[in-house]
Parts: structure tokens; sequence; C-alpha cells
């Protein structure tokens, strides 16, 4: 977020650890949200640690065979299936500003994104 790095330079902010977020969503949500707003269908099934793991194992093995990047790494696989929960009030206090919501901005991002792509349909 741009805005925070001129907030935390105006008020001499330096030398610290902060954390930017709005609010606390699980993977779950996040998909669910930008499927709403992308008018797709949401992920349906359920991840669990064994099919992560079946996962990574899928995209090693054709890593291998193709010479190409996996497309799910370990670290992928093992944090999908974590719950992490930040808190920005310590940035919040220092700077005094609250960060735009995940729903708008998934809204402004789709809006883009949307429009993009109906410009490379014509």
């Amino acid at each position: 977020n741009v805005s925070s790095k001129i907030y935390s330079h105006k008020k001499n902010i330096f030398s610290e650890r902060l954390i930017l977020v709005s609010e606390n969503l699980s993977y779950k949500e996040l998909f669910e949200k930008m499927a709403l707003a992308l008018e797709v269908k949401p992920p349906s099934i359920k991840l669990i640690l064994s099919l992560s793991k079946l996962g990574y194992l899928v995209a090693n093995i054709l890593s291998f065979l193709t010479q190409k990047p996996p497309f799910v790494t370990k670290e992928i696989a093992i944090t999908a299936n974590r719950k992490y929960e930040y808190s920005s009030e310590k940035v919040k206090n220092k700077i005094g500003e609250c960060f735009t919501s995940i729903d708008e901005s998934i809204e402004y991002i789709s809006i883009d994104f949307c429009q993009l792509k109906k410009n490379q349909k014509n």
C-alpha cells in the first residue's frame, strides 16, 4: 500500500516491521469473495493437508518431466492448510489511518480485470 509508505515517512517510522491488513480472512473466504466479484464459480473442493501434499507431489513430477518450475511448492501446500491471524493495530496507532477493506479492494481490481478481459475478447 503506497499510502502507508508515505504516512510512515511523514511520521518518521523506520526500521520497524508493520503488518498492513484490513481484516483477517481464511483462504476460503478470500477465494469466495473474489469468485463472487469476478462472477465465476467459487472453489468447491475442501483442501485438506493430504490433498495439498498430493498436489505438491504431482507438481514436482510434472516439473521434473517438463523442466519447468512446479506450480505448487511445498511451502504453498503447507501454508494453504494453516490459519494465520494478523493485527494491524500497531501501524494504525502509529499512523492513525485505516486500510482499504478487502471487499473494496476486490471490487476495484475485479472491475479492471473484467474490463480487460472484455477488451481482449473484442
